[in-house]
Protein backbone atom coordinates (compact mmCIF):
# COMPACT_ATOMS: atom_id res chain seq x y z
CA UNK A 1 0.00 0.00 0.00
CA UNK A 2 0.81 3.31 -0.70
CA UNK A 3 0.76 6.33 1.40
CA UNK A 4 0.77 9.40 -1.28
CA UNK A 5 1.20 9.51 -4.71
CA UNK A 6 3.83 8.53 -6.87
CA UNK A 7 5.20 11.52 -8.38
CA UNK A 8 6.79 11.08 -11.72
CA UNK A 9 8.50 14.51 -13.24
CA UNK A 10 11.43 12.55 -15.14
CA UNK A 11 11.30 9.93 -17.77
CA UNK A 12 10.82 6.75 -15.80
CA UNK A 13 10.00 3.50 -16.75
CA UNK A 14 8.05 1.11 -14.22
CA UNK A 15 8.22 -2.35 -15.00
CA UNK A 16 6.97 -5.71 -13.26
CA UNK A 17 9.72 -7.72 -12.99
CA UNK A 18 7.72 -10.87 -13.68
CA UNK A 19 4.64 -10.24 -16.44
CA UNK A 20 2.92 -13.14 -15.05
CA UNK A 21 3.19 -11.79 -11.44
CA UNK A 22 1.33 -8.42 -11.19
CA UNK A 23 3.08 -6.26 -8.40
CA UNK A 24 -0.55 -5.09 -6.87
CA UNK A 25 -0.87 -1.23 -5.57
CA UNK A 26 -3.16 -0.34 -3.06
CA UNK A 27 -4.34 3.62 -2.08
CA UNK A 28 -4.52 3.81 2.20
CA UNK A 29 -3.23 7.62 2.81
CA UNK A 30 -5.62 9.43 4.96
CA UNK A 31 -6.27 12.11 2.07
CA UNK A 32 -7.12 11.65 -1.71
CA UNK A 33 -4.59 11.58 -3.88
CA UNK A 34 -3.82 9.72 -7.60
CA UNK A 35 -1.95 6.43 -7.31
CA UNK A 36 0.88 8.00 -9.98
CA UNK A 37 0.86 11.47 -10.24
CA UNK A 38 2.53 12.84 -13.85
CA UNK A 39 4.09 16.15 -13.37
CA UNK A 40 6.27 18.81 -15.48
CA UNK A 41 9.26 16.71 -16.81
CA UNK A 42 7.45 13.35 -16.52
CA UNK A 43 7.64 10.57 -19.22
CA UNK A 44 6.08 7.34 -17.63
CA UNK A 45 6.29 3.93 -19.31
CA UNK A 46 4.61 1.56 -17.26
CA UNK A 47 4.20 -2.29 -17.34
CA UNK A 48 2.47 -5.12 -16.16
CA UNK A 49 1.19 -3.64 -12.73
CA UNK A 50 -2.13 -4.16 -10.92
CA UNK A 51 -3.88 -0.81 -9.31
CA UNK A 52 -6.70 -2.03 -7.18
CA UNK A 53 -8.75 0.61 -5.22
CA UNK A 54 -10.23 -1.79 -2.48
CA UNK A 55 -10.70 0.81 0.58
CA UNK A 56 -8.26 0.37 3.26
CA UNK A 57 -10.66 0.86 6.64
CA UNK A 58 -10.15 4.20 7.95
CA UNK A 59 -8.45 5.47 4.98
CA UNK A 60 -9.08 7.58 2.02
CA UNK A 61 -9.64 6.39 -1.65
CA UNK A 62 -7.67 7.06 -4.53
CA UNK A 63 -8.72 9.76 -7.20
CA UNK A 64 -6.82 8.21 -10.06
CA UNK A 65 -4.72 4.83 -10.96
CA UNK A 66 -2.56 7.65 -13.16
CA UNK A 67 -3.35 11.33 -13.46
CA UNK A 68 -1.33 14.48 -14.50
CA UNK A 69 -0.83 17.08 -11.96
CA UNK A 70 -2.52 20.20 -12.31
CA UNK A 71 -1.24 23.23 -13.69
CA UNK A 72 1.83 21.62 -15.91
CA UNK A 73 3.06 23.81 -18.26
CA UNK A 74 5.70 21.09 -20.43
CA UNK A 75 4.35 18.26 -22.36
CA UNK A 76 4.37 14.62 -20.99
CA UNK A 77 3.93 11.42 -22.38
CA UNK A 78 2.16 8.59 -20.94
CA UNK A 79 2.43 4.67 -22.11
CA UNK A 80 0.38 1.68 -20.04
CA UNK A 81 0.92 -2.06 -21.32
CA UNK A 82 -0.22 -5.02 -19.73
CA UNK A 83 -1.94 -3.25 -16.62
CA UNK A 84 -4.97 -4.01 -14.64
CA UNK A 85 -7.37 -1.51 -12.97
CA UNK A 86 -10.06 -3.26 -10.78
CA UNK A 87 -12.08 -2.29 -7.54
CA UNK A 88 -12.95 1.31 -7.57
CA UNK A 89 -16.12 1.89 -6.38
CA UNK A 90 -16.37 5.89 -6.38
CA UNK A 91 -17.82 7.39 -9.31
CA UNK A 92 -15.15 10.59 -9.29
CA UNK A 93 -12.30 8.15 -10.04
CA UNK A 94 -10.53 7.73 -12.87
CA UNK A 95 -8.10 5.03 -13.91
CA UNK A 96 -6.13 6.92 -16.66
CA UNK A 97 -7.06 10.42 -16.59
CA UNK A 98 -5.44 14.04 -18.21
CA UNK A 99 -6.15 16.61 -16.22
CA UNK A 100 -7.76 20.25 -17.94
CA UNK A 101 -4.55 22.65 -18.98
CA UNK A 102 -2.04 19.62 -19.39
CA UNK A 103 -0.09 18.74 -22.96
CA UNK A 104 0.11 15.35 -23.81
CA UNK A 105 2.54 14.16 -26.35
CA UNK A 106 1.23 10.88 -26.33
CA UNK A 107 -0.91 8.81 -24.53
CA UNK A 108 -0.99 4.52 -25.22
CA UNK A 109 -3.48 2.39 -23.45
CA UNK A 110 -2.34 -1.39 -24.84
CA UNK A 111 -3.47 -4.58 -23.23
CA UNK A 112 -4.75 -3.41 -20.04
CA UNK A 113 -8.29 -4.84 -18.43
CA UNK A 114 -10.19 -2.46 -16.43
CA UNK A 115 -12.93 -4.47 -14.01
CA UNK A 116 -15.49 -3.27 -11.71
CA UNK A 117 -15.15 1.01 -12.18
CA UNK A 118 -17.79 2.60 -11.44
CA UNK A 119 -16.35 5.96 -12.54
CA UNK A 120 -15.04 6.39 -16.25
CA UNK A 121 -11.69 4.25 -16.53
CA UNK A 122 -10.46 6.67 -19.20
CA UNK A 123 -10.84 10.71 -19.14
CA UNK A 124 -8.96 12.59 -22.01
CA UNK A 125 -9.87 16.11 -22.63
CA UNK A 126 -8.69 19.00 -25.04
CA UNK A 127 -10.38 22.28 -25.21
CA UNK A 128 -9.23 24.92 -27.59
CA UNK A 129 -8.58 24.50 -31.39
CA UNK A 130 -5.24 26.48 -32.04
CA UNK A 131 -2.12 25.29 -32.32
CA UNK A 132 -1.51 25.66 -28.56
CA UNK A 133 -3.61 23.04 -27.71
CA UNK A 134 -2.54 20.65 -30.16
CA UNK A 135 -2.25 17.23 -29.54
CA UNK A 136 -2.83 14.64 -27.99
CA UNK A 137 -2.29 11.65 -30.16
CA UNK A 138 -3.98 8.85 -28.13
CA UNK A 139 -3.59 4.75 -28.98
CA UNK A 140 -6.01 2.38 -27.09
CA UNK A 141 -5.14 -1.27 -28.42
CA UNK A 142 -6.07 -4.82 -26.87
CA UNK A 143 -8.04 -3.65 -23.80
CA UNK A 144 -10.54 -5.15 -22.24
CA UNK A 145 -13.41 -3.55 -19.68
CA UNK A 146 -15.34 -5.46 -17.81
CA UNK A 147 -18.66 -4.05 -15.66
CA UNK A 148 -17.45 -0.22 -15.89
CA UNK A 149 -19.11 3.04 -15.30
CA UNK A 150 -22.61 1.51 -15.62
CA UNK A 151 -24.03 4.52 -13.89
CA UNK A 152 -26.55 6.73 -15.95
CA UNK A 153 -25.37 9.34 -18.72
CA UNK A 154 -22.02 7.54 -17.69
CA UNK A 155 -19.00 6.31 -20.43
CA UNK A 156 -15.92 3.85 -20.35
CA UNK A 157 -14.25 6.15 -22.49
CA UNK A 158 -14.44 10.20 -22.45
CA UNK A 159 -12.29 11.07 -25.15
CA UNK A 160 -13.29 15.04 -26.29
CA UNK A 161 -11.18 16.68 -29.18
CA UNK A 162 -8.19 14.32 -29.39
CA UNK A 163 -6.75 15.45 -32.67
CA UNK A 164 -5.02 11.48 -33.67
CA UNK A 165 -7.31 8.97 -31.80
CA UNK A 166 -6.86 4.86 -32.28
CA UNK A 167 -9.25 2.70 -30.76
CA UNK A 168 -9.00 -1.07 -31.95
CA UNK A 169 -9.35 -4.57 -30.87
CA UNK A 170 -10.90 -3.22 -27.63
CA UNK A 171 -13.83 -5.62 -25.58
CA UNK A 172 -16.54 -3.88 -23.69
CA UNK A 173 -18.30 -6.63 -21.50
CA UNK A 174 -21.49 -5.28 -19.31
CA UNK A 175 -19.56 -1.84 -19.69
CA UNK A 176 -21.55 1.62 -20.24
CA UNK A 177 -24.90 0.22 -19.94
CA UNK A 178 -26.18 3.29 -18.34
CA UNK A 179 -25.05 5.70 -20.99
CA UNK A 180 -21.97 4.87 -23.54
CA UNK A 181 -18.85 2.53 -24.06
CA UNK A 182 -16.93 5.14 -26.04
CA UNK A 183 -18.38 9.21 -25.93
CA UNK A 184 -16.09 11.30 -28.60
CA UNK A 185 -16.28 14.19 -29.14
CA UNK A 186 -14.49 15.15 -32.64
CA UNK A 187 -13.68 17.17 -35.73
CA UNK A 188 -14.34 16.31 -39.16
CA UNK A 189 -10.65 17.19 -40.03
CA UNK A 190 -8.80 15.10 -36.87
CA UNK A 191 -7.44 11.98 -37.62
CA UNK A 192 -9.90 9.11 -35.45
CA UNK A 193 -10.32 5.49 -35.93
CA UNK A 194 -12.84 3.01 -33.79
CA UNK A 195 -12.41 -0.20 -35.31
CA UNK A 196 -12.85 -3.85 -34.47
CA UNK A 197 -14.32 -4.16 -31.25
CA UNK A 198 -17.30 -6.19 -29.34
CA UNK A 199 -19.80 -4.48 -27.73
CA UNK A 200 -21.29 -7.48 -25.05
CA UNK A 201 -24.04 -6.19 -23.21
CA UNK A 202 -22.91 -2.53 -23.28
CA UNK A 203 -23.86 0.63 -24.05
CA UNK A 204 -23.67 2.02 -27.74
CA UNK A 205 -20.72 4.44 -29.27
CA UNK A 206 -21.57 7.81 -30.01
CA UNK A 207 -19.48 10.26 -31.85
CA UNK A 208 -19.95 13.63 -33.54
CA UNK A 209 -18.97 12.37 -37.14
CA UNK A 210 -19.93 9.58 -39.06
CA UNK A 211 -16.14 9.02 -40.01
CA UNK A 212 -15.05 7.49 -36.40
CA UNK A 213 -16.29 4.25 -36.50
CA UNK A 214 -14.98 2.18 -39.07
CA UNK A 215 -15.54 -1.65 -40.19
CA UNK A 216 -17.51 -4.18 -38.31
CA UNK A 217 -18.52 -4.04 -34.30
CA UNK A 218 -19.51 -7.22 -32.72
CA UNK A 219 -21.75 -8.33 -30.30
CA UNK A 220 -19.94 -11.54 -28.75
CA UNK A 221 -20.44 -12.83 -25.20
CA UNK A 222 -17.00 -13.37 -23.79
CA UNK A 223 -15.80 -16.33 -22.60
CA UNK A 224 -12.26 -15.69 -20.46
CA UNK A 225 -9.42 -17.67 -18.84
CA UNK A 226 -9.98 -17.39 -15.89
CA UNK A 227 -12.28 -14.30 -14.68
CA UNK A 228 -12.40 -15.25 -10.78
CA UNK A 229 -8.38 -13.93 -11.02
CA UNK A 230 -8.66 -11.51 -13.12
CA UNK A 231 -7.38 -12.96 -16.16
CA UNK A 232 -9.55 -11.47 -18.93
CA UNK A 233 -7.49 -12.93 -21.70
CA UNK A 234 -9.90 -14.73 -24.22
CA UNK A 235 -10.18 -18.87 -23.94
CA UNK A 236 -8.03 -19.97 -26.72
CA UNK A 237 -9.86 -20.68 -30.01
CA UNK A 238 -13.21 -18.54 -28.81
CA UNK A 239 -14.57 -16.19 -31.15
CA UNK A 240 -12.93 -13.10 -29.66
CA UNK A 241 -9.29 -14.63 -29.83
CA UNK A 242 -9.41 -15.53 -33.44
CA UNK A 243 -10.94 -11.79 -33.92
CA UNK A 244 -7.66 -10.47 -31.83
CA UNK A 245 -10.58 -9.05 -29.63
CA UNK A 246 -9.52 -7.74 -26.16
CA UNK A 247 -5.96 -8.64 -24.01
CA UNK A 248 -3.37 -10.82 -25.54
CA UNK A 249 -1.11 -13.43 -23.67
CA UNK A 250 1.65 -11.94 -22.84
Amino acid sequence: PIQRSILIDKPLTIRAADPGNKPLIRFNGDKPDNMVTIADGGELKIENIAFDGVLEPGKALAKAGISTAFDMIQPYTLTVDGCEFQNFGEGGFFAIKGTKATFAKSVTIRNCSFYRLLGLPINIYRGGSDESTAGPYVTIRHCTFVDCCNKERGSVMRLIGPQVLTVENCNFDNSGRGGATIRLDEATWEKVRIANCNLWNSGRMVTTTAQAIQGKMYNIRPAYTNAEAYDYVPVRGSELEKLSIGLRKN
